[in-house]
């Protein structure tokens, strides 16, 4: 009788062992799925003619690194030198407007190390314009002061450019202001080279 019991609290164990092993799985899981979020964006007619392509896309990848950094990654396939524009609802007004600060992060490379291997690149901040016909906004004024190393660029002369920005959810500001603003919303307002901008929300949890 005392070894049918102690087998029966042996396999009990077993069971629960396999089963907390499987729910600690599942939430790495809904963690992992929780902290990326992919978006993708398609345009053809004339906003792709621009480009010299049929389909012109752009993919923009969320993903949670901690509890403080955001990163973002734009990929794009355009194989000219352009930028990528990035604002947030910094003024927490419940909208993208003019009053919110954002970031023109270049393609070109703004310096080279001494090393010879790591790239600098630059990010100007800038406002945005009004509303044109076509529904779309762009930056209209851009700062005459710039910043350094706020994101890489990579380029695939098959398939384009992929920016890749890192963001401080406890500081998006500009470096110069000497304000710190926590995002509060997951408002963005993305756009490419003057010609195309889209204007989302990318999922409170990777803010949250």
């Amino acid at each position: 009788m005392l070894v049918c019991f102690v087998v029966l609290v042996g396999a009990f164990g077993a069971y629960a062992y396999a089963l907390n092993s499987e729910l600690s799985k599942l939430k790495n899981q809904i963690d992992s799925t929780n902290s990326k979020r992919t978006f993708s964006f398609f345009w053809q007619g004339p906003i792709a003619e621009k480009f010299n392509v049929t389909t012109f896309w752009m993919n923009i990848t969320f993903q949670k690194i901690n509890e403080t950094h955001l990163i973002i990654t734009v990929k794009i396939n355009d194989l000219a030198r352009a930028y990528v524009g990035v604002v947030f609802d910094v003024n927490h007004n419940g909208e993208i407007d003019k009053y919110d600060l954002g970031y023109s992060y270049g393609a070109i490379a703004y310096y080279i190390g001494t090393d010879n291997t790591t790239i600098h690149y630059f990010a100007q901040p800038a406002y945005l314009g009004p509303y044109r016909e076509d529904s779309q906004r762009f930056f209209e004024e851009f700062a005459e002061c710039s910043f350094e190393d706020l994101h890489t660029c990579e380029f695939d002369p098959e398939l384009g450019y992929t920016y890749i920005i890192t963001v401080n959810l406890q500081d998006v500001l500009w470096p110069s202001s000497h304000k710190e603003v926590e995002l509060i919303n997951d408002l963005i307002h993305v756009e490419y080279a003057f010609e195309v901008a889209v204007e989302f929300s990318f999922g409170m949890e990777l803010i949250a």
